[in-house]
């Protein structure tokens, strides 16, 4: 299957919401006698409203199994969170936007719906955390693509994995941005803790002397 954006280094800047960003997958030629819902959630969607502030919300897609196509999962990442930057009189007219050229792509009817994120402390900070993830995540996926690439050219076999601010680890595919921040502090506990268990130490010291 081509690709127009997924692993190449091209600026989606300038195609904020745009239908362009979007990689059909055909369906198998039996799928018009299949039955069911493909569901996709996307728990941080971001786009501003008519001031130009910026909204969050958990928005539901729903496929039908017997569209002509589907969407491929990664493009359809790369168009939701290009949104971020794109004005929209009210909720109605950007979930329209996005159904239609769902629509459009698949050939098919589908659903969308939208919610609020539960309102509690700390609500501007998961919107500005959810903008500048957004706005960085392609160019760090590239990036780590890239390096991951480049290590197998050198015969690297071993698993590519990013370390988390949580202290966690995975693959790129599952990395956001935002997880990679201040992550250089929590993987260093995690190895003074790994240090320490190698020599018995349950009470272990450390210092993060940085670059």
């Amino acid at each position: 299957m081509k690709t127009k954006f997924l692993g190449k280094n091209k600026n989606l800047n300038n195609l904020p919401g745009s239908f362009k960003i979007l990689d059909p997958i055909p369906r198998n030629a039996q799928s018009k006698n299949v039955f069911g819902l493909d569901y996709w959630n996307a728990f941080e969607f971001s786009f501003l409203n008519a001031n130009k502030d910026p909204l969050l919300k958990v928005i539901e897609i729903v496929i039908p199994a017997s569209s002509q196509y589907t969407v491929e999962s990664k493009s359809l990442k790369l168009y939701l969170n290009s949104f971020y930057k794109k004005k929209f009189l009210n909720n109605a007219d950007v979930l329209k936007k996005i159904t239609n050229d769902l629509n459009k792509l698949t050939k098919s009817s589908v659903k969308i719906k939208a919610c609020d994120v539960t309102v509690r402390d700390g609500y501007q900070e998961r919107i500005n955390s959810t903008i500048v993830s957004a706005y960085s995540h392609s160019r760090l996926a590239r990036l780590l693509y890239k390096a991951e690439q480049e290590l197998r050219a050198l015969r690297y076999r071993g698993p590519f994995l990013i370390g988390h601010n949580d202290g966690a680890v995975a693959r790129v595919a599952k990395t956001r941005a935002i997880s990679t921040y201040n992550s250089g502090p929590a993987a260093g506990l995690v190895g003074a803790r790994a240090v320490g268990a190698l020599y018995g130490e349950t009470d272990v010291i450390s210092a993060d002397m940085g670059g």
